[in-house]
């Protein structure tokens, strides 16, 4: 082999074991956050979810005005929706 593709080879392979590093270093820590953490369980309470009443709003479609002003109001109004 040439010197330029063992260069080439050397550069990728110090990317790889780089990136492998990272990796590894990310890994680890989280598996060390997520071992060392302990939640409190002195006051434990039951969560109730909350039912909300939902109002169905009813709409009539009309056909798009032809002014321009108007075609703009009622893109306005559409977009509240």
């Amino acid at each position: 082999m040439s010197q330029k593709t063992n260069d080439a080879i050397s550069r990728s392979d110090r990317v790889l074991v780089a990136a492998m590093a990272i990796i590894l270093a990310t890994a680890s820590a989280a598996i060390g956050a997520s071992l060392t953490y302990h939640p409190s369980t002195d006051k434990v309470v039951a969560i109730k979810p909350a039912v909300q009443a939902v109002e169905v709003a009813t709409l009539r479609l009309q056909p798009a005005p032809r002014s321009p002003r108007r075609l703009l109001r009622w893109i306005r109004i559409l977009s509240l929706f």
